[in-house]
């Protein structure tokens, strides 16, 4: 009879604890997300037609995104009609992050646009009396082009992160539109490592990932210097290589400059990912 209590004890305790860690995943502030498999190349391009009822929109933060793979490249499409949200972006830079385990630690980063402040741009709304509106004018669109010519490829160690021009992504390509009706980015990444694909996710099609989209706070720029995040300088420079993107849109002279009175736009969106795998 004691045996049975003992037994029936253990049991109501094993069932206890596999309740509580379903309660825990299920409060996971993680969303999942399903991967779309996709039979040809994604265009990086400002057209939308591939991605036809392949995103989930977030309300919170007003974006709307969506993840698609092959066997070779993982795929993601960012689309946001919030007010200010392109400009800020062009202004403050975004990151995008991969954890190739599922999780949310933030192990391979591409951060583009790098941001103006990590180029030496001055903080939102402070001005430099020592320059004549045009002259900062100009200082403003030339740090600007040269942010949205290059990209930061972080991890994966803690202080790894290499400024390398789109010119030589080998493999890695981005998109940006950014007018005051619409924000569109889009990412084009290799799934695994190789000579000809320096700049990777480290990942496979069919596994689980956890992907994060992080604007870049003032804050954690100044804490790692140029992009921030608190990583190390790591090494900076170029690889040999071809490919790249194109970007479209921009401040363009005349138009409005961060430092306006618009709140500032800040998130940080965490999804599990199931990438898809080829149907047999």
């Amino acid at each position: 009879m004691s045996g049975t209590k003992h037994l029936l004890h253990f049991s109501i305790i094993t069932a206890f604890i596999a309740l509580l860690i379903l309660s825990i995943d299920g409060c996971s502030p993680m969303q999942q997300l399903a991967s779309k498999w996709s039979e040809n190349p994604v265009r990086m391009d400002g057209s939308l037609a591939d991605w036809a009822d392949s995103t989930v929109f977030v309300e919170k933060d007003g974006i709307r995104y969506g993840v698609a793979n092959d066997g070779e490249f993982l795929y993601l499409c960012l689309i946001s009609s919030k007010a200010n949200l392109g400009r800020q972006i062009m202004f403050r830079g975004m990151t995008i992050w991969f954890d190739p385990n599922g999780g949310d630690k933030k192990t391979i980063g591409i951060r583009f646009p790098i941001g103006g402040t990590g180029m030496g741009r001055p903080e939102m709304g402070q001005q430099q009396p020592d320059q004549d509106p045009e002259q900062r004018g100009d200082r403003l669109e030339e740090m600007e082009r040269q942010s949205l010519n290059e990209f930061e490829y972080l991890g994966p160690g803690e202080n790894d992160r290499i400024r390398v021009s789109r010119l030589q992504g080998q493999g890695l390509e981005m998109h940006m539109t950014a007018t005051p009706e619409r924000f569109l980015y889009k990412l084009k990444i290799p799934l695994q490592y190789s000579s000809q694909h320096p700049y990777a996710v480290e990942t496979h099609s069919g596994a689980k990932i956890g992907l994060g989209i992080e604007s870049n706070t003032a804050a954690r720029m100044a804490q790692g210097g140029p992009g921030g995040e608190g990583r190390g300088e790591g090494t900076e420079g170029g690889r040999p290589g071809a490919g790249g993107g194109r970007m479209q849109g921009g401040m363009g002279r005349g138009g409005q400059r961060p430092g306006g009175s618009a709140a500032t736009v800040n998130f940080s969106i965490w999804s599990r990912v199931q990438l898809a795998e080829k149907a047999r």
